[in-house]
C-alpha cells in the first residue's frame, strides 16, 4: 500500500462504506480471513446508530500467522466503521469505552463522519486485586480527524506505519501496532529533527557585532546565538498551535512573502501583532503595496501579552527606525530564508493537536506537553551539559539517541504529581478523610464513587488552598503535570457536587496559575519556556471567538538560586518601609492579570529604588557610613536588586514570601 491508494480509500469511504474500509483493512492489515459481525452487540449508544455500523472481524483459529494473544485468552480482532457526527475528543472516547466493553476482544474503531476519519486503538491488561482472569481496558490511543478528501501526510505516515508491520500472537501484533504509533517515538523523531534545524540556524545566523568580534567572545557568542536561535523556534512553535486553534494564517509561514523574511515578517508577527493591542499596532513601511499581503495576513491575528512576545532589549535586537517604521537591524541581524523554508517543510511533515494526553488517553501528534518535554531535552543539551562548539553538540545528540535519553515520561511525571496531591490533601483537609480514599480519588480515572458530598467539598476547599512550588522547574515538567492533575481533580469533586454550571476547563487552569503553582530556576531560558508550556496550555482551551490576553507570569516562574536564602536586613529600615514593602507586594499580585505591563513595572522599579535610597539613607542617619556599615555583601536589600522583568536577571538569594507572597 502506498500513499496514493491510502488517500483514494480515505475519499472513497463515505461514499461505499462497506466496500472502501474492506479495501482499508486489507491494505492496512493484509488479513486473508476477514468476516462480517453482527453489529446488534452495540445497540443502546446514543452517540451513534448502530445499524449504520460494521464490523469485521479475524480470528486466530483461521489466519495463518495470527496466534492467540499470550497476555489475555483473545483469539479475535475486531475491526468496527462507526459513522458519527459528533467527533469531539469526549464523544470519541466516551464511545470507545461503550464499544471496547460490548466488543470484548481487541478491537481497533474506525470513527467516519461525512468529511473526517479518527482511529481509536485500546490497550487491555487483566483486572488488578481479582482471582478471575478478566481484562480491562487500560488506554485509548486515537489518530484524530484524518480529512478525508486532503489527508495530512502525518496521519498518511501513520497508516504506512501500520501495512508494515508483520502479523504474530495477537497481543504481540497489536503491541507493534501502538508501538509504530507512540509518542515516544513521535516525540525522539521530532528532537532530532528540531535539533537539526537548531544547529541550521546558529551555523547561518548572524548576530549585530558578531563581524567585528568586538562586542563577543567565542562562548558567548555561542551561547547568545543559542538562546536567540531557541526563543525564535519556541515562538513560531508557538505560532503553530495558535494556526492550529485558527487563530494564525497559514499563508505566513510562505518565505517567498520577503526576502528578508525574518525582519518583515516573524518580527511584525511576534512584536507588532502578538504583543501589541490591535488599536496601537503600526507596521510601518509594510503597509505600502509590498508589504501590503503582509500586513492583510497579520490583520485577524489577536494580541495575546504574557511576555512570550515582548521583544527583549539585549536578546532580540529589536528597534525600529523611527522614519521607516523598520528595524534598524536589518543588515546586522541576518537569518537566510533558506533556514525558515527548511524548519517549515519539517513542520509541515508533522500533525499538531490542541489536545493534551494523558496518562489514560493519547493522541497522536505533536501536543502542547510533548513539545514542552522536547525543549526541556533541548535545553539541558544545550545548557546544562555546556557544550562549547557543534560538533561537541551533535556527539552529545548522538548519545541521547543511542540511550533513548529524551524526557521523563508523562507516566511518570502524573505518578509524582499524583502521590504528592493525595499526601498533601490528606495533610491538609480539616476534616480527616481516610488516605486510602483520597488515594483511589486521585489515581483512579473513574475514582471518587466512595467520597462523600460534605468531603468533596472539604478536599474542593483544601485543594484550591494548595501552594505547589518546584525549587528547580527546569522547563515546567513539574508545575505542568500539577495544573493538569488538579484540574482533573477539581473537575471530578464539581461532578460529586453536581455543579449544573461547572468553570471552563480555561477558566480553571487560569485560577490554578495564579492561586497554586510557583517554580524557580537558576537558568533564565528554562523558567521562559516554563512559561511558554503555561501559555500553551491555556490557548489550548481557550475560547476562540473571544482570545483574552495571556496572564504575565513574571511573579509565577523567577530565575533565583533557590539554594541561597534571603540574608537577614535588620538595619535596612525607615519610617514607611512596611508601607512601602506591602505597596511592592500589591503590585507582584497585579501583575498577572494587568494589561498595562509597562506602566506597573515602571511603578515597580521606582518603589524599588525609593526603598533602596531610604533604606540607605535611614543607615546613614542612624550613625552608620554607608562605604563601611555596607560591605560587598550588603550594600542593598538584594530583593531590590532583582528586576522579575528582566528575562536576564537572576536573582541570588530566593525568598517564597517576597517572590510570590507564600511561605514555605
Amino acid at each position: 500500500m502506498n500513499q496514493q491508494t491510502i488517500a483514494t480509500l480515505l475519499q472513497s469511504l463515505p461514499t461505499t462504506p462497506q466496500e472502501s474500509f474492506h479495501a482499508l483493512l486489507d491494505g492496512l492489515f493484509g488479513f486473508e480471513n476477514l468476516a462480517l459481525a453482527q453489529t446488534s452487540v452495540l445497540e443502546g449508544s446514543s452517540l451513534f446508530d448502530p445499524k449504520e455500523a460494521i464490523i469485521y472481524f479475524t480470528n486466530a483459529d483461521y489466519e495463518a500467522h495470527l496466534r492467540q494473544a499470550t497476555s489475555t485468552e483473545h483469539k479475535n480482532l475486531a475491526f468496527s466503521l462507526i459513522p458519527i457526527t459528533d467527533t469531539s475528543r469526549s464523544a470519541l472516547l466516551t464511545a470507545t469505552k461503550a464499544i471496547n466493553k460490548a466488543i470484548s476482544s481487541y478491537n481497533i474503531i474506525f470513527f467516519l463522519s461525512s468529511t473526517h476519519l479518527s482511529i481509536a486503538f485500546t490497550t487491555r491488561r487483566y483486572a488488578k486485586n481479582t482471582h478471575e482472569k478478566k481484562d480491562v481496558l487500560e488506554k485509548i490511543i486515537l489518530i484524530k480527524d484524518i480529512d478525508l478528501a486532503s489527508p495530512h501526510p502525518a496521519h498518511i505516515k501513520n497508516l504506512l506505519s501500520i501495512a508494515s508491520i508483520e502479523h504474530g500472537a495477537l497481543d504481540e501484533y497489536y503491541k507493534a501496532i501502538l508501538e509504530a504509533l507512540s509518542i515516544e517515538k513521535l516525540n525522539a523523531e521530532f528532537f532530532q529533527a528540531i535539533t537539526g534545524h537548531f544547529l541550521d540556524f546558529c551555523q547561518h545566523i548572524s548576530l549585530p557585532g558578531q563581524a567585528g568580534g568586538a562586542d563577543m567572545g567565542g562562548d558567548t557568542l555561542a551561547d547568545t546565538k543559542r538562546e536567540f536561535v531557541l526563543r525564535l523556534l519556541s515562538r513560531i512553535l508557538f505560532c503553530k498551535f495558535l494556526e492550529k486553534k485558527g487563530l494564525v494564517d497559514s499563508r505566513l509561514w510562505d518565505t517567498s512573502l520577503s526576502s528578508e523574511y525574518y525582519h518583515e515578517v516573524c518580527e511584525p508577527l511576534f512584536f507588532t501583532t502578538l504583543n501589541t493591542p490591535r488599536e496601537s499596532r503600526n507596521y510601518g513601511l509594510l503597509n505600502d503595496i509590498a508589504g501590503s499581503k503582509i500586513v492583510a495576513l497579520l490583520d485577524s491575528v489577536p494580541y495575546l501579552n504574557g511576555g512570550l512576545f515582548a521583544p527583549q532589549e539585549n536578546g532580540d535586537y529589536y528597534k525600529l527606525d523611527s522614519t521607516t517604521g523598520m528595524s534598524r537591524y536589518l543588515n546586522t541581524l541576518i537569518i537566510p530564508n533558506k533556514c525558515f523554508e527548511e524548519l517549515f517543510k519539517t513542520l509541515d511533515s508533522y500533525h499538531f493537536t490542541l489536545d493534551e494526553s494523558t496518562p489514560y488517553t493519547q493522541e497522536i501528534g505533536l501536543d502542547p506537553e510533548l513539545l514542552g518535554m522536547v525543549f526541556e531535552n533541548l535545553l539541558s543539551v544545550l545548557f546544562t551539559d555546556n557544550k562549547k562548539d557543534d560538533k561537541d553538540l551533535q556527539k552529545t545528540m548522538s548519545k541521547r539517541k543511542a540511550t533513548g535519553s529524551y524526557y521523563t515520561p508523562r507516566e511518570i511525571v502524573s505518578y509524582m504529581c499524583k502521590s504528592a496531591l493525595a499526601q498533601s490533601l490528606h495533610t491538609k483537609c480539616e476534616q480527616k478523610i481516610e488516605y486510602e480514599k483520597l488515594k483511589t480519588l486521585v489515581f483512579d480515572e473513574v475514582g471518587g464513587q466512595e467520597i462523600a458530598t460534605q468531603e468533596a467539598d472539604t478536599i474542593l476547599r483544601a485543594l484550591h488552598s494548595l501552594k505547589i512550588l518546584d525549587p528547580a522547574c527546569g522547563s515546567g515538567a513539574f508545575p505542568m503535570g500539577m495544573l493538569q492533575e488538579i484540574l482533573n481533580l477539581w473537575e471530578k469533586l464539581d461532578e460529586i457536587l453536581g455543579k449544573s454550571e461547572p468553570q471552563s476547563a480555561y477558566e480553571r487552569k487560569l485560577r490554578i496559575l495564579q492561586d497554586n503553582i510557583y517554580g524557580v530556576d537558576i537558568q533564565p531560558m528554562a523558567t521562559e519556556i516554563a512559561r511558554l508550556r503555561c501559555f500553551l496550555s491555556l490557548i489550548c482551551d481557550a475560547p476562540s471567538e473571544h482570545i483574552a490576553p495571556l496572564p504575565n507570569l513574571e511573579f509565577k516562574f523567577v530565575s533565583a538560586n533557590s539554594l541561597i536564602p534571603l540574608p537577614k536586613q535588620e538595619q535596612l529600615f525607615y519610617r514607611e518601609y512596611e508601607n512601602d514593602m506591602k505597596e511592592l507586594e500589591r503590585l507582584r499580585q497585579e501583575t498577572f492579570s494587568t494589561h498595562n505591563k509597562s506602566e506597573l513595572e515602571s511603578r515597580y522599579l521606582a518603589l524599588c529604588d525609593k526603598i533602596a535610597k531610604n533604606a540607605m539613607s535611614a543607615i546613614i542617619t542612624n550613625g552608620g557610613n554607608a562605604e563601611s556599615t555596607l560591605d560587598e555583601n550588603t550594600k542593598l536589600d538584594p530583593r531590590l536588586e532583582w528586576n522579575p522583568f528582566d528575562p536576564h536577571s537572576v536573582a541570588g538569594f530566593f525568598d517564597s514570601q517576597w517572590m510570590f507572597g507564600i511561605k514555605t
